[in-house]
């Protein structure tokens, strides 16, 4: 894999959100959470349904503000915050591409370098190193020419994972990027999860699946409109799981590795 860029050891914090709440109307869906990802993390946000896992990221993005606290990017304020290169989002399958995607994987990558209107743009006919670039990463290079609509579900989204790191971001967070891929095709996005990360990447990734994000992140985060749990994976508890779904969870270790079902 080529390599996307290195650690920065000078930040604090990549993401930084002290006591912040939010409501829709009348109720409250985020409240008095404190969040942090530090350089090089990997963090699982999970939680049931309708817990607050989607409006966290909004705020974290900046895309809503929070009735209460603050939040911080890269030790910046939020709303002064617009290096937005920095940071890669996946979403899920469904929500970021259709079957009748008219472009080519090549073009639908490059869209993540869009800075604005390029009148020469349909002029260039040579590939892109960066798209190719950031294909090679996704495992994907072969597709560059192939129409996306034509792609099967878990080459679409290697194309929109690819689409998040054409920038070389220094944080990659996928909501629920992962949800309707195959098993095979689960397990080559978690290693390519690991290979980003191992290179100084920070990791942000929302799911369901707490057996695999046990086994995948170092930090996990349990939100049911208020934070259960924020610490090491491996220490997070049936109790605390129990909380969080409001009915017991069983644990169960596996080769060393916790899985929760």
């Amino acid at each position: 894999m080529a390599n996307l860029l290195g650690p920065n050891n000078k930040l604090k914090h990549i993401i930084n959100a002290q006591n912040i709440s939010y409501s829709y109307g009348n109720e409250t869906v985020v409240e008095n959470v404190t969040f942090k990802i530090l350089p090089g993390d990997f963090v699982a946000l999970v939680g049931p349904n309708g817990s607050g896992k989607s409006t966290l990221i909004k705020l974290l993005l900046g895309l809503i503000r929070p009735s209460h606290g603050n939040i911080s990017l890269f030790d910046t304020d939020v709303e002064k915050f617009n290096s937005w290169e920095k940071i890669g989002y996946v979403p899920q399958i469904a929500s970021g591409l259709h079957a009748n995607y008219p472009m080519t994987a090549g073009e639908a990558v490059s869209l993540g370098e869009y800075k604005g209107f390029d009148p020469l743009r349909i002029f260039k006919k040579t590939k892109n190193s960066n798209v190719e670039n950031a294909l090679d990463i996704a495992g994907i290079p072969h597709l560059y020419s192939r129409r996306v609509g034509d792609l099967s579900t878990g080459q679409q989204q290697r194309v929109l994972f690819a689409k998040a790191i054409v920038k070389k971001p220094e944080v990659l967070i996928l909501d629920e990027a992962i949800a309707g891929v195959d098993l095979h095709g689960e397990e080559q996005v978690y290693s390519l999860l690991r290979e980003l990360n191992e290179q100084g990447v920070s990791i942000l990734i929302v799911s369901h699946d707490i057996g695999a994000v046990i086994r995948e992140a170092k930090t996990v985060a349990c939100i049911n409109r208020s934070l259960v749990f924020h610490g090491d994976s491996h220490t997070l508890t049936k109790d605390e799981l129990a909380t969080l779904y409001g009915y017991p969870v069983e644990v169960l270790l596996h080769d060393a590795l916790h899985e929760h079902r």
